[in-house]
């Protein structure tokens, strides 16, 4: 009866450890398109920097890049999600069954761009590729 015990005891100790390794993913990517890969800036000093797989912004000379998939990589209760077209771009934020859009930019040129924010749209210039 021990031996049954103690091999039921071990059964669970296994399959809760792989479920724990399971759960663990590689951290979230977005897929920008071609046409926005690159440093971007604006009048602000604000820099975006747009990577085959990743989203960064900081304030010029302020500070590292924040990287949205480091930013939500240990974090299993946010995804990422993005969408695009020949011209425009949208980068949502998934939580508790939520899509909840937090960027989204419209291309005016190769070289341009604009932020689109209730607020206000903010003009972007794109600096290197």
């Amino acid at each position: 009866m021990k031996k049954i015990a103690l091999i039921l005891l071990l059964s669970l100790g296994i399959l809760a450890c792989k479920k724990e390794e399971e759960k663990k993913e590689d951290p979230p990517q977005l897929t920008p398109p071609s046409w926005i890969i690159g440093k971007w800036t604006n009048t602000d000093n604000t820099v975006y920097e747009f990577k085959e797989h990743d989203f960064c912004k900081t304030f010029l000379g302020v500070g590292n890049f924040q990287c949205m998939a480091e930013l939500y990589k240990d974090n299993d209760n946010i995804n990422l999600d993005d969408e695009s077209t020949d011209n425009y771009y949208k980068i949502y934020k998934l939580q508790n069954n939520d899509k909840v859009l937090i960027y989204e930019f419209v291309k005016i040129s190769p070289n341009s761009m604009e932020e689109v924010k209730s607020s206000g749209n903010t003009m972007f210039t794109k600096v290197t590729n």
